[in-house]
């Protein structure tokens, strides 16, 4: 994206990008360990994520959402504000289901859910305020986005069920996240990277900008005097510039005075 938007040569900067990541990767010192954790939070991701998508299956719902399957409530209650884990799956054991990864019940909290469609359908809204056709105000769009998501995961049909697993999958999502970092300790990496670039910034910008750069302004200016005088002494065949006859002319002119 960097590249395409100001060196307009992608696939050079895609190869330098991939060559700094490697020669990065197995380097010593904080860059170096921030980048081994950035690869080993991608594979922990990659290998995750299938947890998260076969707790929460996003295409079977939006199908039953679209009347092309019969519904299955999620959570699977009658009231998702009571709904609780250990009870459904009290409930299976009873029956006599076999619990595997397929039918087993799913993490829910009816409050997250409402908190994370409401964040999403804000953000939603906040975007489309971005086209330039729309001429509502953004917050407006943003509440009615996030209050919209908010009802509708309230609802007891298909459309509420995708919604509430939108959420809950939000909320794992995040969850996973926040596993993966406390796993590699990707935050305190990145805190000690970035304190290093900031330490660096400070210096390079108390140099040009800071408090060395008056005193190097005041080095230049008193320079400038002492170089006119040379070029001006070396223009005029050895002769001394015009202040320093004066000069020499007033300080005779005071000795004889002080004499007599």
């Amino acid at each position: 994206m960097i590249s395409k938007s100001t060196i307009q040569r992608t696939p050079v900067m895609s190869l330098v990008g991939l060559l700094v990541g490697l020669v990065l990767s197995v380097a010593r010192g904080a860059f170096g360990d921030l980048f081994r954790a950035l690869g080993l939070a991608s594979v922990l991701a990659v290998s995750r994520s299938r947890r998260l998508s076969a707790e929460y299956p996003f295409l079977p719902y939006a199908r039953r959402a679209l009347v092309m399957l019969p519904r299955r409530p999620f959570p699977p209650a009658e009231n998702p504000w009571k709904y609780k884990r250990a009870d459904a799956i009290a409930e299976l054991e009873d029956a006599g289901v076999p619990l595997d990864a397929g039918n087993l019940p799913a993490e829910f909290s009816m409050a997250k859910s409402l908190l994370s469609v409401a964040f999403l359908g804000g953000f939603a809204g906040y975007l489309v305020s971005q086209f330039p056709f729309v001429f509502l105000p953004t917050f407006m769009l943003a509440l009615g986005g996030g209050g919209f998501l908010a009802y509708l995961a309230t609802t007891k049909n298909a459309r509420g069920d995708l919604t509430r697993l939108l959420g809950m999958r939000t909320v794992a999502f995040l969850g996973l996240v926040s596993e993966i970092n406390s796993d590699v300790a990707l935050s305190a990496k990145g805190k000690v990277v970035g304190g290093i670039c900031f330490s660096k910034a400070m210096f390079w910008d108390r140099k040009y900008h800071g408090e060395a750069a008056p005193l190097a302004r005041q080095r230049q200016r008193q320079r400038e005097p002492m170089a006119a005088a040379a070029a001006g002494a070396s223009a005029g065949g050895g002769r001394r510039p015009p202040d320093a006859v004066f000069s020499s002319t007033a300080a005779a002119a005071a000795t004889a005075l002080r004499t007599k």
